[in-house]
């Protein structure tokens, strides 16, 4: 069990998802006089999911260079076989459904332009 969860934190890159998290929390209060905690914590969320699934569609795709780079990634992505696609896709649209829940255009639309720039940048740099 213990492997199976390590192995997820990978296929995600949690390590990256809590510094992106840690960022944009950061990012909220240095730009804003009055903040509460659950705003900037959703928001740290929606982002975390959206790096989340960027980086485990990065890992589908690019299966056999990770086999040389990042063998234990590798090889969780092989374990899952079909089910990291959705998994990661997933991970995408649960991001885009909690920007769309703030109500805000902004929210919603930095997220979308956010994984569609990330997903396009990694797949320029690993084709």
């Amino acid at each position: 069990m213990l492997r199976e969860l390590r192995g997820f934190a990978n296929f995600i890159s949690a390590e990256r998802g809590v510094m992106v998290f840690a960022i944009a929390v950061g990012v909220a209060f240095l730009m804003l006089d009055s903040v509460a905690w659950n705003q900037v914590s959703y928001l740290g969320v929606i982002v975390f999911l959206g790096w989340s699934g960027v980086d485990a569609l990065n890992n589908v795709f690019d299966e056999e260079l990770d086999a040389l780079s990042h063998k234990s990634c590798a090889e969780f992505t092989r374990q899952i076989g079909e089910l990291g696609l959705p998994v990661a896709l997933g991970l995408c649209v649960l991001s885009s459904l909690l920007g769309a829940l703030t109500t805000s255009f902004y929210v919603v639309f930095w997220v979308v332009v956010g994984i569609f720039l990330v997903c396009s940048i990694q797949c320029h740099l690993s084709g």
